[in-house]
């Protein structure tokens, strides 16, 4: 006998939407910060063979102002 039994069907509680919103806003947030610290760890040579200036990587680093 099961303690407790779950019922057939797409339910809510399974993923709430309120939490995907918020989730995916850290997820992406969290990919940009990730990026930011590759950019900043870079020599300029590095930056040149993606296409980015030093200022322009130094441009975007400055946006990331939390934890870096």
């Amino acid at each position: 006998m099961a303690l407790f039994t779950i019922p057939a069907g797409n339910h809510s509680w399974s993923h709430p939407s309120w939490f995907l919103g918020p989730a995916r806003e850290i997820a992406v947030y969290l990919a940009k910060r990730r990026s930011r610290l590759a950019l900043s760890n870079m020599t300029s040579d590095q930056l040149r063979d993606i296409g980015i200036t030093p200022d322009q990587a130094e441009a975007e680093i400055a946006k990331s102002w939390f934890w870096i």
